[in-house]
């Protein structure tokens, strides 16, 4: 089985190197396929990337991508079956663990003290539970806000404070010299930004746009930041291997 890891994606390189570690034959010429070529694609996958690779769909047996958009799926022929490696559980705990670790790295870039300081996590999903993990080992006190109040004794038998999110725009946050947003939806708005320690930083991980009014941070002088493709960006090494031992696994079954 011939694997051909295209893309100039950083976390590629390790994609390849770890298949070949694995015993796989690997190459990264999309111009040297073989017959029955796995084809591995970094995210986000793009219309263009389909035109690229057109031409050589009669030597591909399957293709594995990250956040594949529904129209390339369409453009497939149906012997080419498609696998969206970031939409696997495994892959998704993971780079959610990358993304904490990179955005805690981020905060402490931006001289951020957590030990001991009150921290509210917006969201409870894979990312906000590897946040409010990370953080707590940090030594912070967290504090998680979420939609879902059945989530309140989980979230309170591992150690956090619990507040409803639609409470947000009427309690006081003032306590909160730092706010993780996880939530792809508006959620910081300008009700919840007007609560806020004047000297809050937020730190937002939720995909484009975010979760948070940043106009209106901006006009207020509440420090704000969007940090998307963590993962890609500060941990190429981790989240290559990651793919590469996903798609590994997923194709020896």
């Amino acid at each position: 089985m011939y694997f051909a890891v295209i893309g100039n994606d950083k976390r590629m390189d390790y994609v390849a190197q770890q298949l070949y570690s694995l015993g796989c034959d690997v190459g990264r010429d999309l111009n040297k396929l073989q017959t029955d070529t796995v084809l591995i694609l970094p995210p986000p996958v793009t219309l263009e990337s389909f035109n690229i690779i057109e031409p050589s769909l009669e030597k591909i047996s399957c293709i594995y991508a990250g956040n594949v958009p529904e129209e390339f799926e369409k453009l497939l022929p149906a012997h080419v079956p498609l696998y969206d490696y970031l939409k696997w559980d495994t892959v998704i705990a993971e780079n959610a663990m990358l993304t904490a670790y990179g955005i805690i790295r981020e905060a402490y870039h931006n001289k951020a003290w957590l030990k001991e300081s009150n921290v509210l996590v917006t969201g409870f999903g894979y990312c906000g539970k590897a946040l409010a993990y990370c953080l707590k080992e940090q030594g912070a006190r967290v504090t998680v806000a979420v939609r879902n109040v059945m989530l309140k004794n989980e979230i309170e038998d591992l150690g956090y404070d619990y507040i409803d999110i639609k409470a947000m725009s009427s309690i006081d946050l003032d306590i909160f010299p730092y706010i993780f947003n996880t939530v792809p939806a508006l959620v910081i708005d300008a009700a919840v930004i007007d609560r806020l320690n004047p000297n809050a930083y937020i730190y937002d991980i939720a995909s484009k746009p975010g979760g948070t009014n940043f106009l209106y941070c901006h006009e207020k002088n509440i420090g704000a930041v969007l940090s998307l493709g963590i993962p890609g960006k500060m941990y190429p090494e981790e989240a290559g291997i990651l793919i590469a031992n996903a798609i590994y696994n997923h194709i020896s079954k």
